[in-house]
């Protein structure tokens, strides 16, 4: 909320905004949460990393959005390269692959990926109508009551909180995760706010990327072909798009 006052939120446009923020709030973060953990599999990330393809379908219906046709392939080649190290390893694969492929493990991390994209694409509109500084305002507001619902639904306590602080040290990578991902939701609406979500939400979902290259630069993990060749797809996508333009 701070962070929002010092950029462009206006507060008489929040109850205006809310409606959507509660929409958000529940299908991008609480719905993402309940649905992932029931199709909690090596194919989930891969399925939910579909998420970008729903967005640029929606915001071509629905926002109107109309882009080049380099900038089509170079989001094509982006969306790809994130599928790619987002998937399983061939050895994950072979490992019980019947398994994954069981119906449901496959519908819940999709219709993530499709909620997700509802919010986008609901989100990217009210922020044109207004601001993303406003956007994040009401965005803040309705968390609060979407968290205690969710944490009522999946029957855990509030009385948790009480020993956040006495216990910090047990909780502080869960406090610096939190904060990150605030940083993160900040970012991503600001984006919004700049770019059309067609372009925005494949930019904004390279996480799997980043995590290759730190996992490889700080963590000296194994650098593999499969992760190697979409790192090289994603990485050809952004170049294109930022020479080609929109």
């Amino acid at each position: 909320i701070p962070f929002a006052m010092f950029t462009n939120g206006v507060w008489s446009d929040v109850l205006y905004v809310l409606p959507i923020a509660i929409l958000s709030a529940i299908l991008s973060e609480a719905f993402v949460f309940f649905a992932t953990a029931r199709g909690d599999t090596i194919i989930t990330g891969v399925l939910f990393s579909t998420y970008p393809i729903f967005t640029i379908f929606f915001a071509y219906l629905f926002l109107q959005e109309r882009l080049l046709f380099w900038a089509w392939i170079a989001l094509g080649l982006v969306v790809v390269g994130v599928l790619i190290v987002s998937s399983p390893s061939k050895r994950e694969w072979v490992k019980d692959r019947i398994a994954h492929w069981q119906f449901h493990l496959i519908v819940w991390p999709l219709v993530a990926a499709v909620a997700v994209s509802i919010s986008d694409v609901a989100g990217k509109h009210i922020i044109d109508q207004t601001s993303a500084g406003t956007f994040l305002i009401a965005l803040a507001i309705a968390e609060v009551p979407v968290g205690i619902v969710f944490l009522r639904m999946q029957k855990q306590s509030l009385r948790q909180l009480k020993t956040f602080f006495s216990r910090f040290a047990e909780h502080k990578y869960a406090f610096l995760s939190g904060l990150l991902s605030t940083l993160a939701v900040l970012m991503l609406w600001l984006a919004f706010e700049i770019l059309p979500a067609s372009v925005a939400s494949p930019l904004t979902a390279v996480t799997p990327i980043f995590v290759f290259i730190l996992g490889v630069t700080f963590l000296k993990e194994k650098v593999t072909f499969k992760n190697t060749l979409g790192l090289i797809i994603v990485t050809t996508g952004i170049l294109l798009l930022s020479l080609k333009g929109l």
